[in-house]
Order: C-alpha cells, then structure tokens, then sequence
C-alpha cells in the first residue's frame, strides 16, 4: 500500500498526504494498468522470442470498436431527446 502510494505522489507530482485526500479508486485503476503495461514492454524488450499476453488488435477491429462506440452515442443522444 505504501509502494502504491508512493507511486501515485510521484507520478502526479504530489505529496502522499495529498494522494491520501484526493485520490480515488480511478487512479489506483489508472496507476495498475500502466505499471503492467510498463511490466510488458519491459518484458518484450529482453526477449526475442517473446509472445505478449494480449493480442494487438487489427486496424480493422479498432474501426469496427469506434464504429460501434460512435453509434453508441448516436443512440443515447437520441434516447435522451
């Protein structure tokens, strides 16, 4: 808990106690996706023969994810009217 606290201070820039007031479960979220993005990249590079855990998604998966998000909001700005 402490090394988690001492990662968000120094990534925001902050002192611990101001963490401990301000911050939420969001940057704790945000603070252990990157540390194991970190992790990965860090695997990737000692390795040649190294497979990453998750699959890249194609050009044509992101479009068919943001065609389905834009429709999304489409939708619920209808829904909302």
């Amino acid at each position: 808990m402490l090394l988690m606290l001492d990662l968000l201070a120094e990534r925001y820039g902050q002192l611990p106690s101001a963490i401990v007031r301000n911050a939420d479960t969001l940057d704790i979220t945000v603070m252990t996706a990157a540390i194991n993005h970190a992790n990965e990249l860090n695997q990737a590079a000692g390795r040649t023969n190294y497979i990453p855990k998750y699959k890249q998604p194609t050009q044509d998966q992101l479009q068919a994810m943001l065609d389905l998000a834009k429709q999304g909001a489409k939708d619920a700005t209808k829904s909302s009217q």
